[in-house]
């Protein structure tokens, strides 16, 4: 049935105060109280309520035969009072005067109020006022811009942004929670390290939830009196003692598995390699031998300030600190020429699946390529006896110290 629109702009005083009763103006009840023909607007009932609109009816009682001189419908609004409200006329009427209008472009989860009218000669009459609510538009999603944080206990505080799904999803109810407040809370999106650990932050919107895992770490620039400062503890570690994360050389995330078949910049040991290549024989040329900022893992983990340390400044720390072999925590405590000392955990490393020498050995990272064989970097390996150089091929998963230069 074709509905017509008019926005009542102006209604007499006493109109509105009569719909906002429920009940007409006493010499509104019929359009012509003097003659024979009379008209009565009675309100009907609300059906198909959805979101967005909602099909609204009413009947005209009348003495007439004839409805062709009439305008009838229905006035609707968020206003109980029905002002500003839209008028929906009826294009037909069926048995008994019976009319209906559907009411489009309604706002979800939202009360409208209703009645129904007849006019004649510039005369209305309205009907009891009604009410209805429309549904409420249910969320199907929500999502959150961030999976994982890395966040150094001194920093700020950092917002995550949830999106929820359907975009006019009605007033969805955001609830927040971390899984530990002693590493990190959350209060509206806002993320704030507390503590070193890690800790899930969720969201939930309606049935619906997403999260974050939120890792907190306490690490600090030791001087030792050389020329870069050292971490006090591994990429990825909570404590001195910590292992601590394993990365592949190039790479700047942990795997669970590390081989060729996943490595970032080639697939085999004889390439072709995509980044850092000085011998034609594994592929194209482009010469560089150093990590670029975006490839190091402790950049991209702990900000532009850390990188991982070169060659020389690994060797630097070789050849002029004491090492002193520690079996109880299973490390070497490192000491400067000014007295200060780091330790470095034996923490293994990881080829494939599988986790190899922790607790006997380490095997950490220079952000160095082997020239002559640019399948490999240079790394500074050590059990309890020594440490010295080695390279090992870039695939492989181990420990990085980072520094601050």
């Amino acid at each position: 049935m074709t509905t017509l629109f008019r926005t009542i702009t102006l209604i007499p005083a006493a109109l509105l105060l009569a719909a906002a009763c429920g009940k007409p103006a006493p010499d509104q009840l019929g359009l012509d109280t003097t003659g024979k023909e009379t008209y009565e607007a009675v309100t009907g009932s609300v059906t198909d309520v959805d979101a967005g609109s909602a099909v609204l009816s009413g009947n005209i009682s009348t003495t007439a035969k004839d409805l062709s001189g009439i305008t009838a419908g229905v006035i609707c609004s968020t206003s109980a009072s029905l002002s500003g409200g839209k008028e929906l006329r009826a294009a037909s009427f069926g048995a008994g005067n019976s009319f209906s209008v559907k009411a489009s472009d309604l706002s979800a989860a939202t009360t409208y109020y209703f009645a129904a009218f007849v006019a004649s000669g510039g005369s209305y009459s309205y009907g009891e006022k009604k009410s209805f609510t429309t549904s409420s538009i249910p969320v199907s999603a929500v999502t959150l811009d961030r999976e994982t944080l890395t966040l150094p206990l001194s920093a700020g505080s950092v917002r995550l942004q949830a999106t929820v799904s359907p975009a006019d999803a009605t007033a969805p109810v955001l609830v927040w929670n971390s899984s530990a407040p002693s590493v990190a809370t959350v209060s509206d999106g806002l993320v704030t390290p507390v503590g070193a650990g890690k800790a899930t932050v969720s969201v939930t919107a309606g049935d619906f939830s997403a999260s974050c895992d939120v890792s907190v770490y306490d690490f600090h620039a030791v001087d030792l009196g050389l020329g870069v400062k050292w971490a006090d503890t591994n990429l990825g570690a909570f404590t001195e003692d910590d292992p601590g994360d394993f990365f592949a050389w190039g790479e700047t995330v942990p795997k669970e598995k590390y081989s060729w078949s996943n490595y970032k910049w080639g697939t085999s040991s004889s390439g072709p390699f995509e980044r850092y290549n000085t011998s034609s024989a594994y592929g194209r040329v482009d010469d560089r031998t150093v990590l670029l900022p975006e490839d190091d893992a402790a950049t991209s983990c702990w900000g532009a300030e850390w990188r991982m340390p070169d060659f020389d400044e690994m060797e630097q720390l070789r050849k002029s600190c004491t090492w002193v072999w520690d079996a109880g925590r299973k490390g070497y405590t490192v000491t400067g020429p000014n007295g200060n000392s780091i330790f470095l955990p034996a923490a293994g490393h990881r080829i494939g699946g599988s986790y190899y020498g922790n607790g006997s050995m380490g095997r950490y990272w220079t952000s160095s390529l082997r020239e002559k064989s640019p399948d490999s970097a240079f790394i500074l390996s050590f059990d309890d006896k020594r440490a010295n150089w080695e390279s090992e091929n870039r695939l492989c998963g181990l420990s990085i110290r980072p520094v601050l230069p």
